[in-house]
């Protein structure tokens, strides 16, 4: 019903698809095709309107889905594709093919004699004769046929077609013919030609190709002097060309194995009869005498330990569609990349399992018929023992086989089908007439006379028991009663010596060995089956059980129903007699525990204590055999106590954490706690902390946390904001799949407070794709824009994805198209002021936000404004003179001289034009206000030049003595900017006044810089002298003077010049200059102490009372004494 409704489902989507001639992922010629191959009789009209619409391959499809799906209404569309010389040769092949599914049977045989006119003369002749005239031609002149090969497949006549089959067993797969081989593949599918699509497709098979077309070309580097690789393959320009010398590749080759059991596949999918004539075909190309040699692969693995890795392949494995019609479903063989490989733990045997192996089942079984052909005329032992796997299943077409085929069966070559053979008889003999024919038969087959013709059945070893021991075996262990009965009673006849006896136990042990991967095979839910099959073996094959081998009995043991489990530990206890190894110590335990399970079923104290230290105990064991027997077990134990199992699970993870478990026991562990996390992971004792620890380990503890959110979901309403966003990070894509989900379903209670949204757009700045995707849904479809915020959508804007800041300036432009109101603007700025990060977004936020400025610009305060001019990037500058220009009067009244300054200072040239034109418009103003000219005088420090040369030209030729006070021109001379200073000093000497002189020598005298400082001196003598309250106020004037090392020695010489004289005009000038003399004195030059000394001299002889740093003695004759003396 399932499959019903999926194709179905199909069938719709491709209707809609062929309705819609958009452009999309799924393409419009794989539609098409896909209608063809579900039959979509609907689709005919819908692909007439599409001839034409495409490149050649969409008509080529259209002509192979009407032969399909067309009807009448279809014939002429074909026929004029087929006709249409312009179409490309492929169109038109398909196209007839088409019609040839379309028309009745005389225009299909006219429409096949139209053909054989086109053909060459002397081959239309031959394709008039008969068919071993044909072969011989074909035979004698290849090169004049393999021309015209598929056009003679076209044809198809009786006497074209049997010598075509024998050709295509041998015609070589090389140029002249592949092409055409090709050509004759297609339409053999097209066709469902089961007998040449079978021939080809065991070809494909067989025949290897002929090169490998991904091989690289060498080129030699003369400087490293040796060979380097190139990304050109050796045959890529050869098979360019239209007649290339290699054809059939080993990709090629691999390419049509793959697209035969396609071919097969899609007819099974669908339920199509077709399916089983292509698989018959297939099947009767293989025969015992072409089966490549087993193989085996050995090589060593590593993890903790080293240990020995085996693959076995087994006969017929390099066979692809063989292998898949005969183990899709099986649990001996699994397919590998490119053959199929014995699984782990499979050991062949002689005898065959009768186990269900094939793909699609349920269409063999409604076809027994073509099962008994192939009993009757396959060669091929897995085919004969497939095909009598079936029909024992289906017992009303078995019941009603005559005598005659019966004893086809008991004659076979192949046991499987003689014993299937015994089975049919056995049942079939009722008393009737019959009954004499089909004993006759089995005698035949079984009793093999002597020449004395005396009691043969008494004869030691009959050369039937010795040449027949698997026969009798597969009798011995039939599952007919009576099959078994009949091969005992037979058996007893005869006198049989113990080495016979042993090769049929043997045999009969590898029967058992069979029934136990039957049994094996069973699905949990199979447990009425599984009795069945252990009751049999109990019953009839107890001493057998015994000799079965370690791993089949681990096998056991490991198997996901409870009653198997007990057959494992029923061998242990009482039949399994062989050695046990170090390695099989922990058996016992294992009976203990499936005891526990049967017997206690997980009740009381003891057992659960016991019992969880032996699954943990044994779940670390080193060899995966002995822990896969608690697989089964840990399982089970929801049944009976949940609380336990929950108990184990977090025990496995915690070993799992721990950095020194093996790869190996961790990879089990993981997997045995996740194939029952459905029910372990509902216990309510999980905590968020614990999930989110497991979240942040190694990828499979993220795997198994994230399983557990799925099944248990309301953890997920514990997680922060924070946390999500931090998961949602996650390098694991099934942590970041779970954690979105949880996210999803907390925004409810993020969208309501703005930090939580804002924590939020930590998810556009994830590193993986899918996180950031949902970032952009959320923001994008959840979140309605009334709910953001500037400051959120101005974060989104500044985070570090493009694709991030393209969806914030998208959301700044809805947000602003549903409001333009000035407040929301002004919130808008306030948070662009802030960015920092990605100066590459604010050009295009700005422009947004530039849209219907006349709107709310009159609602910007200058202070803003200044904070925009004011912000590092320089596109935020230019949106702040933006701001300013377009409303300039407004702000041109309300701008101070101190903000005009900052204008005319700015970084931009364009705003410091305003700058300057708005202090040119206050020049009145300046002239009015001492106290805004002390301002305005500012603007001489600029760090600009464009702006100082303005600054100096303004200063220089528009102010006058009037405006130049003594408070205006201190100031300038007090600027640190020496330029500033020659101008205050050059102003000066032209505006000063003379009553003002003292205020300036007092102000100046205060000023560090030498140019000042040499000024002060200009007005000592005039202003200063016989002034002692000058010269006290001068006093810290003098002392910066004299304290200056190595510079300003001018100012410092005249300073000097000045004290000496007046030191001594009176005793109180006398002390303030002693003072300055001994601060200064230490510290003084030679040539600047000698004029301090001097000057200290004068004092002292003026003033000889006053206490000076020196000491004045008289000369005395010394020296002229002593050198009298000698």
């Amino acid at each position: 019903m399932k499959r019903t409704q999926d194709i179905q489902a199909q069938k719709q989507a491709i209707l809609e698809r062929l309705t819609n001639n958009k452009p999309s992922k799924w393409k419009l010629e794989r539609a098409i095709w896909r209608a063809g191959e579900l039959q979509i009789k609907e689709a005919a009209p819908l692909l007439t309107n599409l001839i034409g619409t495409g490149e050649p391959l969409r008509d080529y499809c259209i002509a192979w889905t009407l032969g399909w799906c067309g009807s009448e209404e279809s014939i002429p569309i074909l026929q004029a594709l087929q006709s249409n010389s312009a179409n490309p040769e492929f169109v038109q092949r398909i196209a007839f093919e088409a019609l040839l599914k379309l028309v009745d049977a005389q225009t299909k045989v006219n429409l096949q004699l139209g053909l054989i006119e086109k053909l060459p003369t002397h081959t239309q002749i031959l394709a008039r004769a008969t068919s071993a005239e044909f072969e011989e031609f074909a035979t004698t002149h290849p090169y004049s046929f393999f021309a015209v090969l598929d056009q003679i497949y076209q044809i198809d006549n009786e006497l074209v077609r049997p010598a075509l089959l024998n050709i295509l067993r041998t015609v070589p797969f090389q140029p002249n013919y592949f092409r055409a081989i090709r050509r004759i593949f297609k339409i053999a599918e097209y066709r469902r030609d089961a007998k040449v699509f079978a021939i080809l497709a065991y070809r494909f098979e067989q025949e290897p190709g002929n090169f490998d077309n991904n091989l690289l070309a060498y080129s030699w580097n003369e400087e490293d002097g040796k060979y380097l690789t190139s990304k050109r393959r050796v045959y890529s320009h050869e098979q360019e060309q239209d007649e290339p010398s290699f054809v059939y590749s080993y990709q090629t080759q691999q390419y049509l194995r793959r697209r035969v059991w396609r071919t097969l596949r899609k007819l099974g999918e669908v339920g199509d009869s077709d399916y089983i004539k292509m698989a018959v075909a297939i099947l009767l190309e293989y025969f015992d005498g072409n089966t490549p040699p087993i193989r085996r692969s050995t090589f060593d693995k590593w993890d903790y330990y080293q240990r020995e890795v085996i693959h076995h392949w087994d006969a017929y494995a390099d066979y692809l569609t063989f292998n898949h019609i005969l183990y899709t479903n099986s649990y001996r063989y699994e397919f590998t990349s490119k053959s199929w490989r014995r699984r782990k733990g499979y050991q062949p045997s002689l005898a065959e399992p009768n186990v269900r192996e094939e793909a699609f089942p349920e269409l063999w079984q409604q076809h027994p018929h073509v099962l008994l052909q192939l009993l009757r005329d396959s060669k091929c032992r897995p085919v004969q023992h497939f095909a009598v796997n079936i029909l024992r299943e289906c017992k009303s077409f078995c019941a009603s086989l005559n005598v005659d085929t019966i004893i086809t069966l008991v004659n076979s070559s192949y046991i499987d089908t003689v014993v299937f053979g015994f089975e049919l008889a056995l049942q079939s003999l009722n008393g009737d007439e019959q009954n004499q024919i089909l004993i006759n038969a089995l005698t035949q087959r079984i009793f093999q006379y002597t020449t004395t013709q005396q009691n043969y059945w008494e004869i030691e070893e009959n050369k039937f028991i010795q040449e027949n021991i698997q026969l009798i075996a597969n009798l011995l262990t039939s599952p007919d009663s009576k099959t078994r009965n009949f091969a005992n009673k037979l058996l007893s006849s005869y006198i049989i010596s113990n080495s016979t006896a042993s090769l049929i136990n043997k045999h009969i042990i590898d029967c058992v060995i069979l029934k136990i991967f039957k049994l094996l095979a069973l699905a949990p839910n199979q447990i009425q089956q599984a009795k069945l099959i252990i009751d049999d073996l109990v019953a009839n094959s107890t001493a057998q059980l015994g000799e079965i081998d370690y791993n089949h009995l681990l096998m056991l043991l490991a198997h996901p129903i409870l009653e198997v489990q007990e057959l494992g530990a029923l061998i242990i206890i009482y039949l399994y007699d062989k050695e046990i190894t170090s390695k099989v110590t922990n058996l016992y335990d294992i009976v203990y525990l499936i005891s526990i399970e049967r017997v206690d079923k997980w009740r009381t104290p003891k057992a659960i204590t016991i019992g969880s230290n032996l699954i943990i105990a044994i779940a670390q064991n080193p060899f995966p055999e002995i822990r896969n027997v608690i697989k089964p077990i840990f399982r089970r134990l929801a049944i009976y106590n949940r609380s336990l199992q929950f108990k184990i699970a977090v025990e496995f993870i915690q070993i799992i954490e721990n950095s020194k478990t093996s790869t190996d026991i961790c990879k089990f562990l993981v997997k045995i706690v996740q194939e029952n996390i459905n029910i372990w992971a509902q216990a309510q004792d999980i905590s968020k902390e614990f999930i989110y620890k497991l979240l942040q380990a190694n990828y499979d503890l993220a795997q198994l946390a994230s399983l557990v959110l799925e099944v248990n979901p309301h953890i997920s309403n514990d997680f922060t904001t924070e946390e999500i966003i931090e998961l949602a990070k996650s390098r694991f894509f099934n942590v970041r799949k779970a954690v979105q989900t949880i996210l999803l379903q907390s925004l409810k209670r993020i969208r309501i407070h703005q930090e939580e949204i804002i924590i939020l757009i930590g998810l556009l700045n994830s590193d993986w794709q899918d996180s950031r995707q949902l970032g952009a849904k959320i923001f994008t479809d959840e979140i309605k824009i009334n709910e953001l915020t500037s400051k959120i959508i101005i974060t989104i804007c500044d985070t570090d994805k493009e694709e991030a800041r393209m969806l914030g300036l998208n959301l700044l432009k809805r947000y602003l198209h549903n409001t333009q109101k000035p407040a929301i603007i002004i919130q808008f700025i306030q948070q662009l002021i802030l960015l920092e990060k990605h100066p590459s977004i604010y050009k295009r936020i700005v422009q947004a936000l530039q849209e219907n400025i006349q709107d709310w610009i009159s609602d910007i305060d200058k202070n803003l404004v200044f904070k925009i001019l004011q912000a590092k990037s320089s596109i935020l500058q230019e949106f702040g003179f933006y701001l300013l220009n377009s409303d300039f009067d407004r702000f041109a009244l309300q701008l101070t001289t101190s903000e005009i300054i900052q204008l005319a200072n700015h970084n931009l040239v364009a705003v410091r034009e305003i700058g300057r034109q708005l202090f040119s418009q206050n020049l009145n103003n300046y002239r009015n206000n001492t106290q805004e000219m002390l301002s305005a005088i500012k603007i001489l420090e600029s760090k600009w030049q464009d702006t100082r040369e303005y600054a100096f030209k303004i200063f220089t030729t528009e102010f006058g003595k009037s405006e130049y006070t003594s408070s205006v021109l201190i100031s300038i001379c007090d600027s640190t900017d020496e330029e500033v200073r020659k101008l205050g000093l050059h102003l000066l000497t032209q505006h000063m006044q003379g009553g003002d002189i003292e205020e300036y020598i007092l102000k100046f005298s205060e000023h560090p810089s030498r140019d000042m400082q040499m000024f002060v001196t200009n007005y000592l003598e005039t202003h200063v002298a016989n002034n002692i309250e000058h010269l006290r106020a001068l006093v810290p004037y003098f002392n910066s003077v004299l304290s200056s090392v190595n510079r300003n020695g001018g100012a410092k010489k005249r300073v000097l010049s000045f004290l000496d004289k007046e030191a001594s005009k009176s005793e109180e000038a006398a002390i303030i200059i002693t003072e300055i003399i001994k601060r200064q004195s230490a510290t003084m030059v030679t040539r600047d102490k000698a004029t301090a000394i001097q000057i200290m001299l004068k004092i002292k002889k003026s003033y000889p009372h006053l206490e000076l740093p020196i000491l004045v003695q008289d000369v005395t004759e010394e020296r002229r004494k002593s050198l009298i003396n000698t």
